[in-house]
């Protein structure tokens, strides 16, 4: 954490344990950064425990946590990536689709993809459990599939986020974030970790 805090352009510790009055933060600019130190801290402290993981896999943060815990960038560095993402989040999903939400619900996957087929600005964004599926997308969009879900008899509950993460609008900030990550230097993974996206492991070489 003091490590992290170092690192950081802002008082980290102090908004982290002095000045939250014990509610989590709406804003993903600050929130997202508190998560990353957390979560490398709390994985650093099983260590000391004995516990030492075989394979690491991580959900959205937690996957560039777990490449930090293996060792392919620094602390310092995975701090900055997440730090860097916030900012860029903002400024592309309030010009693609401002700003965009999240919503969880109970409606069976293959049901959904059916009634999100024609429906723009409306997409799956992460399949938890057959029966936790949240949508993300444009606000309008999302909040009038949820207003039909409800209708029908089921769970439909907006998410305490300000941009729809895991979905497509976020690819507005690729280019932007790519040439921030390319000055950060990368090193071969000591432990494999499963990729998200490939569901395999990264590769020895860091410039796959």
């Amino acid at each position: 954490m003091d490590r992290t805090a170092a690192a950081a352009d802002f008082d980290l510790l102090h908004l982290l344990f002095h000045d939250r009055d014990g509610e989590p933060s709406e804003d993903p600019v600050a929130a997202t950064p508190l998560c990353s130190p957390w979560e490398h801290a709390m994985a650093r402290y099983l260590t000391t425990l004995g516990i030492h993981p075989v394979a690491m896999a991580g959900h959205s943060l937690g996957e560039l946590t777990a490449l930090c815990l293996a060792g392919v960038y620094s602390p310092e560095d995975g701090f900055r990536i997440v730090n860097n993402e916030g900012p860029l989040h903002g400024q592309g999903c309030w010009h693609a689709c401002g700003p965009g939400v999240m919503a969880a619900t109970d409606v069976p996957p293959d049901l959904l993809k059916e009634m999100i087929q024609g429906r723009d600005g409306v997409h799956i964004g992460n399949i938890n459990s057959p029966n936790q599926i949240v949508l993300s997308g444009n606000t309008e969009a999302v909040k009038d599939l949820c207003k039909r879900l409800k209708e029908m008899g089921h769970r439909a509950t907006l998410l305490r986020s300000a941009w729809p993460f895991h979905s497509p609008i976020m690819k507005v900030i690729h280019d932007e974030l790519e040439a921030y990550v390319a000055s950060i230097p990368f090193h071969p993974p000591q432990i494999p970790v499963i990729s998200n996206t490939t569901m395999a492991p990264y590769p020895s070489d860091p410039m796959r």
